[in-house]
C-alpha cells in the first residue's frame, strides 16, 4: 500500500515536471534572441559574484562492535551530506557473524537508514528486537555527524 502511494506520487510529480518544462520551453522559444554584441554591458561588480553550491561530503562514523564486543559482528556508518542535510546513509563496514545476525540486520538496516534520513540526526528510535545493532548504528552515526559538523 505504501509503495503504491510512493509510486503514484512520484509519477504525478514527474508528469508535472515534464509539463512544466514543456510549457517553459514553448514560452521562451518565442522570444527574439539578441546577439551578445547587441546586449548592453553593465559594470556592476556585485553581479559578478557567483553563489557557491553547498558542498557534498562523505563522512565515516566510528567502527562499532554489535553487542558491546560480542561475536555478533561490527559496523561503521557512512553518510553523505550536502551542506547540513543528510542525503544518504549506508555502511563503510558491515560484518555480521552468524545467520541470526544476518537475518535480523537484513530487515533492520533499511529501517535504521529511513529513520536517519527522516530525523536528519542520530536521534532515532532504533528497531525493536535488534537492540544491539540499533545501538551500534546510532553510536557510529553520531560519530559521523560529529565529524561532519566539526569541519
Amino acid at each position: 500500500m505504501r509503495r503504491t502511494a510512493i509510486v503514484l506520487v512520484t509519477t504525478v510529480l514527474g508528469m508535472a515536471l515534464v509539463v512544466g518544462l514543456h510549457a517553459y520551453s514553448q514560452r521562451h522559444a518565442a522570444l527574439p534572441s539578441a546577439s551578445p554584441a547587441a546586449l548592453p554591458r553593465k559594470k556592476n561588480r556585485a553581479a559578478t559574484h557567483i553563489a557557491k553550491a553547498p558542498r557534498t561530503r562523505i563522512v565515516m562514523g566510528s567502527d562499532q562492535p554489535i553487542g558491546g564486543g560480542s561475536t555478533l559482528g561490527d559496523l561503521q556508518v557512512r553518510i553523505r551530506a550536502t551542506g547540513a542535510k543528510i542525503t544518504s546513509v549506508g555502511f563503510a563496514r558491515l560484518n555480521l557473524n552468524g545467520p541470526e545476525s544476518q537475518q535480523i540486520s537484513s530487515s533492520v538496516i533499511p529501517q535504521l537508514e529511513q529513520q536517519t534520513l527522516a530525523a536528519q540526526s542520530a536521534n532515532i528510535n532504533g528497531v525493536s528486537g535488534a537492540t544491539y545493532t540499533s545501538q551500534a548504528y546510532e553510536t557510529s552515526l553520531q560519530a559521523a555527524l560529529d565529524k561532519l559538523r566539526g569541519g
